[in-house]
């Protein structure tokens, strides 16, 4: 094990830098520093953009666990497993190529969306309220110097690194949907059916990886925060977990702060999303940002809802279909499979007798509010989508099935 010692600098050098540009701006609109709430406002953005430079680390006593090898490799950042020193807690790193400028970009702004979630959930007491985090743990950054640790490895990653608590084992949504038994997915997340193959145990599957990722996006964006990138790939799932949220979403990479002057991370000309997720629109719309991420979630709930989509490659060809045929109409798509279906089957007859996509959706199809759901978020345009906060009225998704 290596020590990876985090580097100080002075707090705020340039605060009168800020200050005196604050000032300035007071003077330009006639008015006297302080006095005016728009230029309190903007000197606290100024701060906040700043803060990259004002503020390098917040962690020390970081272990990072280079002989361990990767937990993970993401298209742009690396994750390692390690440890606080002198407490012992299991923490993940993520590092970026030294040579990747874009990588490197994206976590700097992962470092800003967590902190801005973190310094949030504290002034808001969320720590204390029974409103539970929705995302990793955020601890803070290191400085990884090129001398220490004298390894090959450490010498590829960009100085800074970012911290997060440890959630669960690390197993995302996509290693349960893709390489897991639909039952272990509802017995981690504490469903109230785990009957295999049931169609109880996927609609109260539904039910809880939906509703929790719904809220999760009211929970961001009541702050500004727009994912863009909602996969379950970036859905960590942890069984029993002490504040009863199952699902933690992670990678901020691709996230922008709608509330911020500058739109931190927002950039018109680029999207960094996964295709397949992502909204028709692929470009967040200035006028309904909140509505791409929904879309995302619906159609995660659609995959988890039908077994066959548990395949990514059976997923990506429904999402052709939909998007070249039915232009993301949901009913129609659903009224034609109902009439492919060979016969009507009872709704609590096991969907796993069965790989036939159109049989599966006719079994699903009986429930109209959930049908209903599904179409208002998985609208074309964004103008039509639900809100997260509306989607959750649309459905019930507290109710035990019996």
């Amino acid at each position: 094990m290596t020590f990876v010692e985090g580097l100080y600098v002075r707090k705020y050098p340039y605060e009168h830098q800020l200050c005196r540009f604050s000032r300035a701006l007071c003077v330009s609109r006639g008015t006297r520093c302080g006095q005016s709430v728009r230029n309190r406002r903007a000197f606290s953005q100024l701060t906040c953009l700043f803060s990259d430079l004002l503020d390098w680390s917040e962690t020390e006593n970081i272990v990072v666990h280079w002989e361990a090898g990767e937990l993970a490799r993401g298209s742009f950042g690396v994750v390692y497993a390690g440890e606080h020193r002198g407490t012992g807690t299991p923490v993940v790193i993520k590092a970026a190529p030294a040579d990747d400028a874009f990588a490197r970009s994206l976590l700097e702004t992962e470092r800003y969306i967590n902190r801005k979630l973190r310094d949030k959930a504290a002034s808001n007491g969320v720590v204390e309220s029974v409103e539970p985090f929705r995302w990793a743990r955020y601890v803070g950054d290191v400085r990884l110097p090129n001398m220490s640790p004298p390894t090959a490895v450490a010498r590829q990653c960009a100085p800074m690194a970012l911290v997060w608590q440890k959630e669960g084992s690390g197993e995302t949504l996509e290693d349960f949907l893709s390489g897991k038994p639909a039952a272990a997915l509802a017995q981690a997340l504490g469903t109230s059916d785990t009957s295999p193959g049931s169609v109880r145990l996927f609609r109260s599957t539904f039910r809880r990886v939906v509703g929790e990722l719904l809220k999760a996006l009211v929970q961001l964006q009541e702050w500004g925060i727009m994912h863009r990138d909602v996969k379950p790939a970036n859905i960590l799932v942890v069984p029993r977990a002490a504040d009863d949220a199952p699902l933690k979403l992670i990678d901020f990479g691709s996230a922008c702060d709608w509330r911020s002057f500058w739109k931190r991370g927002f950039d018109p000309d680029r999207a960094t999303c996964d295709p397949l997720y992502a909204a028709p629109e692929l470009f967040i719309s200035p006028l309904r940002p909140d509505r791409f991420d929904v879309f995302s979630v619906g159609l995660i709930g659609l995959r988890v809802l039908v077994p066959t989509l548990h395949s990514e490659d059976r997923l990506r060809e429904c999402v052709t279909l939909l998007r070249t045929r039915y232009q993301w109409d949901i009913e129609a798509w659903v009224a034609d499979q109902v009439k492919k279906s060979a016969r009507s089957r009872p709704v609590l007859q096991a969907l796993s007798t069965t790989d036939n996509l159109a049989e599966q959706v006719a079994l699903i199809a009986e429930d109209p509010a959930l049908l209903q759901l599904l179409r208002a978020m998985l609208r074309e345009s964004p103008f039509a989508r639900v809100s997260a906060g509306r989607a959750l009225e649309l459905y019930n998704f507290d109710a035990a099935l019996y």
